[in-house]
């Protein structure tokens, strides 16, 4: 939504999001680093990208993500990683996913 749907395919942006949240798992020490660097390697092997554009800025995907249909009430059901195929669901504000995109 933030590149106006003109960068990258749906599935494109699925992948840097399925990274991008991976990375915020970490950060929450959801995750370690080698589960992080496991789904980026196996994304970029199918040709995805996997790096958020450097010019979306923390305050737009955190005003993004308040949009986002699993918001309610202030808060994101966000889905955390756990390990590939493991994860749990957790709620944080868009400010705090951004914080650690």
């Amino acid at each position: 939504m933030l590149t106006e749907y003109r960068s990258y395919l749906h599935g494109e942006a699925v992948a840097i999001g399925m990274v991008a949240a991976a990375r915020v798992s970490q950060a929450l020490e959801a995750c370690d680093g080698a589960v992080v660097e496991r789904l980026r390697a196996l994304l970029a092997r199918a040709g995805l990208p996997t790096t958020l554009p450097p010019d979306l800025t923390r305050p737009a995907l955190a005003l993004a993500m308040r949009g986002d249909k699993k918001s309610r009430g202030g808060k994101i059901r966000f889905v955390a990683v756990e390990a590939i195929g493991r994860v749990r669901l957790i709620e944080l504000t868009g400010e705090e996913i951004a914080a650690r995109v």
